[in-house]
């Protein structure tokens, strides 16, 4: 398995746990003048991140009105389907949106990650298993993560 990338950014400092995880929807408009908006807008929207430090640095924020608490977070790696020639530990490859007209194979959902268009740079953290597929593709199941 590849090494887990760390990234800083601040949130909520009732959500600042160990352990806690969220999905970074984006920037928020009312964050364009914050003086840390560079350490938040460094994540991948649409990507869940687990935070695995809290470190003792607050800051002010307009959104949160009792602050914000920088946190050391990594991203949880989600499944996916990939074409079997794609499927490399440690590729960063395009996810390409697979057809498929049977939404009740046990593997629609690998297939079709919720909240990805199809279209987003991946990076395969671990190659898990063959999937059978009934429309006959080559697929792999991965474990992956937005970017690079």
């Amino acid at each position: 398995m590849t090494e887990e990338k760390i990234r800083i950014t601040v949130i909520s400092k009732r959500n600042a746990v160990e352990g806690y995880r969220f999905v970074y929807l984006g920037p928020l408009s009312e964050c364009k003048s914050c003086k840390v908006k560079g350490i938040c807008f460094g994540l991948d929207p649409g990507q869940m991140y687990e935070i695995v430090e809290v470190r003792d640095r607050t800051h002010q924020c307009s959104v949160f009105q009792d602050g914000v608490r920088v946190v050391e977070v990594k991203a949880v790696p989600f499944e996916a389907a990939v074409d079997s020639k794609a499927g490399v530990e440690g590729a960063v490859i395009t996810l390409s949106k697979i057809k498929c007209s049977h939404p009740g194979c046990p593997h629609y959902q690998i297939c079709h990650p919720f909240g990805l268009t199809g279209k987003e740079k991946i990076k395969i953290v671990s190659v898990e298993d063959d999937l059978e597929c009934p429309q006959g593709h080559s697929l792999k199941k991965v474990k992956a993560v937005l970017g690079s």
